[in-house]
């Protein structure tokens, strides 16, 4: 069996956390916290790689020339960016983004539950 991907985890957490929102304690919060802090930075290295392999592979195409004319920072740019490098680095860029929403949510979700505990003793 394979390992579930970044993005399957973090689809499972936010369909869990949409389905029984009401239902989630915040020491159960606090748990889904710690998650979310593992998967980001297991985000945050995978980003970096695909931002260092996007960068790469921009400097191989500035570096092409055609007609014995190297090829301008913009036409290397354009098509850099419609590479499979350029396709993770953006998608792992939207996993960061992605996880830091979840994270501040999740943080006053449990800070928002625990004043209303409080009152509630």
């Amino acid at each position: 069996m394979t390992e579930p991907t970044l993005r399957e985890l973090i689809d499972d957490i936010e369909n869990d956390l949409m389905n029984r929102i009401d239902a989630i304690l915040p020491p159960e919060a606090a748990e889904i916290r710690v998650k979310l802090a593992r998967y980001y930075s297991r985000a945050n290295r995978i980003y970096a790689e695909a931002d260092f392999n996007y960068r790469k592979k921009l400097k191989e195409i500035s570096g092409r020339t055609e007609n014995n004319k190297r090829i301008s920072s913009t036409l290397a740019e354009i098509e850099a960016n419609a590479t499979e490098e350029y396709r993770l680095y953006r998608e792992a860029e939207r996993e960061v983004k992605s996880l830091e929403k979840m994270i501040t949510s999740v943080d006053s979700f449990v800070r928002t539950n625990l004043f209303d505990f409080r009152q509630n003793k």
